[in-house]
């Protein structure tokens, strides 16, 4: 363990966002330990405490990586082997997980011999917290494919249990570890590009860093704060008692649509909501329909299950928290993008599931924002007790949190699956179950796409298998795509406005 002398020394370097340096021929569990604990304190002087874990994880790991690989190169220059050349590459390994344990002490004091080393440095600038670990000697190309490999596999494994099925060869040892490492990433809100695994071929050593933004939040604190949220919403509203003796008439397989053409009648807004989304672009129809009884039997049980669904959520929340025009507009602008991206992908059998989970995807926020005052005061000290910037309290509340609340919500009203895992995993499409994720894509991809209109559309942080799963290459293709779908939302917005 180190002495406490090293805390000035920190502090110093902190404040003058300068970097720290520690090298070791090999690194002992002791030096190991004295660099978690190095890290600790940093972590606590920047107050991010929440996130030693798993950044204490990557320090381990690579610190581990970079020991295994000098004690490699021992191991080579023993055994005569050139590790640059493939096949004595192999040959070489062979034998190195033997040796590598029952020969540790002697090739321990050979790393010294051939001054071998492995360095690592914490360096803190512009507030983000950048790892960088090196050791002796160029990686080989094997090591570099390796790498490369292991952070394209992470992207598809969502836990570690599931990287024990998937990866397969272990030879190295090492494959486990880098993928949990990337699983460490993706659980402080970051992904394979905040990692770097580098060849510095000027100064001859193998280079592993990490670029840690010390704004970001774990999911673990995003979880914590939407329970507070959820907690701090006394009585959530039920679903209006109407709505839902419809639901359960269409529920019947011997519903009687004429009697409930008349329930649907006995409420204006809700008559004037049917006869508007009937007559809109969406249904294409030839001529206006006045008639409600011919609006229910054109719409159909899915599709008047859906309305109730949209109707139902927008009526309890409007007249629970207040209109919210801009938010609607949004709603109403995904909902149409997922229902005609829907029809154009030929998947007209979930366009009106893809409908639904448009309008309500955002459900969660209008509940965050007008709680938001009264919690204000929880959030504020619990942003203070954990270390999190008090700026982030608004992105926090509106990103992940939101979809969660939404789905809660929904659920209270006993929506149908599809719908909670739409509302529920719209910011996260590849988690969710696989039954939904054509569904949940489909949202997904609306959502961004409607943010080309505000010029807030990135494509490159849109999910690479949703865009491959609709066949978009470029940013081109995606801005092209919304173009046309801007057209059928207008005309729809025109149709239904006559």
């Amino acid at each position: 363990m180190m002495d406490e002398d090293f805390k000035p020394k920190v502090q110093s370097a902190l404040a003058a966002e300068q970097p720290i340096d520690c090298k070791f021929s090999y690194v002992s569990n002791d030096d190991a330990e004295a660099m978690l604990y190095l890290l600790n304190f940093l972590l606590d002087e920047v107050k991010r405490p929440y996130m030693k874990d798993p950044v204490g994880f990557f320090v381990r790991e690579f610190i581990t990586n970079a020991n295994k690989s000098n004690l490699k190169r021992v191991h080579f220059q023993t055994l005569g082997l050139d590790m640059n050349d493939s096949e004595t590459y192999y040959e070489g390994m062979k034998t190195f997980a033997r040796d590598f344990h029952d020969k540790l002490d002697v090739y321990r004091k050979d790393v010294e011999k051939y001054q071998l080393y492995t360095a690592v440095q914490y360096f803190l600038k512009d507030n983000v917290l950048i790892i960088t670990v090196k050791n002796s000697g160029l990686p080989t190309l094997q090591e570099s494919v390796r790498a490369q490999t292991l952070i394209e596999k992470s992207k598809a494994i969502h836990d570690v249990a599931e990287a024990f099925l998937t990866l397969g060869d272990t030879t190295e040892g090492a494959g486990l570890g880098m993928v949990s490492a990337m699983l460490m990433l993706r659980s402080l809100g970051l992904d394979e590009k905040a990692f770097r695994f580098l060849a510095d071929r000027q100064n001859k050593e193998t280079v592993v860093r990490v670029h840690i933004p010390l704004d970001t939040v774990l999911e673990s604190q995003i979880e914590e704060i939407s329970g507070m949220i959820l907690d701090g919403i006394e009585s959530l509203p039920a679903f209006p008692e109407k709505l839902s003796r419809l639901q359960n008439m269409l529920s019947d397989e011997k519903v009687d649509f004429s009697k409930v053409a008349i329930l649907i009648q006995s409420d204006v807004a809700l008559t004037s909501e049917l006869l508007r989304i009937v007559n809109s672009a969406q249904y294409m129809l030839a001529q206006k329909v006045s008639n409600i009884s011919n609006a229910v039997s054109l719409v159909g049980i899915k599709g008047l299950r859906n309305l109730l669904l949209s109707y139902g959520a927008q009526k309890i929340l409007n007249n629970h928290f207040g209109e919210m025009d801009a938010m609607w507009e949004h709603a109403f602008r995904c909902a149409s993008y997922a229902y005609y991206i829907a029809r154009d992908y030929n998947l007209k059998d979930l366009s009106g599931d893809a409908y639904i989970g448009g309008i309500l995807h955002d459900i969660g926020k209008i509940i965050i924002r007008h709680k938001y005052m009264k919690l204000d005061e929880k959030l504020s000290a619990y942003c203070n007790e954990k270390g999190i910037e008090a700026n982030l309290l608004e992105s926090l509340m509106m990103g992940a949190s939101h979809a969660r609340i939404g789905a809660e919500m929904a659920r209270k009203w006993d929506f149908p699956d599809q719908i909670v895992i739409a509302i529920g995993f719209h910011h996260k499409p590849l988690l969710c179950q696989e039954e939904f994720k054509t569904l949940v894509a489909l949202v997904y991809l609306a959502d961004a796409l409607t943010k080309v209109r505000n010029n807030k559309f990135v494509f490159s942080k849109v999910e690479s298998s949703v865009l491959a799963q609709f066949n978009l290459k470029s940013r081109k293709e995606a801005v092209e795509l919304e173009a046309r779908l801007n057209s059928y939302y207008q005309q729809q917005k025109s149709k239904a406005s006559e």
